[in-house]
């Protein structure tokens, strides 16, 4: 996973911290969304990944925040529905982990091309089918 931190904090202009716990969240939302088998066949091909989500959810226990913007962006996205609502939610969870919301589509964009090169196409095109908001996020 260090790879992906290094390649996001380069492209995307953000710290170390916080594309671990943006990675960290994306991936409990995936945990959370996605078949058990894929999620796992997943970790399987991201070593360190587990560890990365267990880092972030502690990490985001110990802040508590998320800020009036993600809370707004997260009232925003339960009222549109669909996946325009889900895509805002996905950026509303990355804002919580510390990403500013104008980088929030980029990073899901380098995250999901980033698994594609260690998963393999069919396996991300599975999970994406499952979770659409994660192509809606990217753009």
């Amino acid at each position: 996973m260090d790879e992906f931190f290094q390649l996001a904090t380069q492209q995307l202009g953000i710290d170390n911290d916080t594309a671990r716990n943006a990675t960290g969240g994306l991936l409990g939302m995936i945990k959370d969304q996605a078949s058990g088998g894929d999620f796992s066949a997943l970790l399987g091909a991201l070593p360190g990944a587990e560890e990365t989500m267990k880092a972030a959810t502690t990490a985001k226990t110990a802040d508590s925040g998320g800020g009036l913007l993600g809370n707004v962006m997260q009232m925003a996205g339960s009222a549109l529905g669909g996946d325009a609502g889900k895509a805002l939610n996905v950026a509303s969870m990355l804002e919580n982990f510390g990403l500013d919301l104008d980088k929030a589509g980029p990073f899901v964009s380098l995250f999901l091309n980033f698994i594609k090169g260690k998963a393999g196409s069919e396996l991300i095109g599975k999970i994406m089918q499952q979770i659409p908001a994660l192509q809606q996020s990217a753009g």
